[in-house]
């Protein structure tokens, strides 16, 4: 598991970059700890890789949610 911290390091990006992609509903953490620090897994941090291609590729934010969506019903 993976710290918000740890995780905005190995994606090269920031904390508040996370934190607006969780309030967006476009990331959860995969575990609250009860003093409320928020853990992550690989499929967190390969699930931000993809949004951060994504805006780097000058896709909106709602064009990512719509493509979360399509991939989630995608691999049930």
């Amino acid at each position: 598991m993976l710290s918000i911290s740890q995780l905005a390091k190995k994606a090269e990006t920031t904390i508040d970059t996370i934190r607006f992609y969780e309030k967006k509903g476009l990331l959860l953490p995969k575990m609250k700890a009860i003093n409320n620090y928020r853990y992550y897994d690989q499929g967190s941090l390969d699930k931000l890789s993809f949004i951060l291609n994504c805006r780097s590729l000058g896709i909106s934010i709602k064009d990512i949610e719509s493509l979360c969506e399509e991939l989630v019903m995608w691999f049930r």
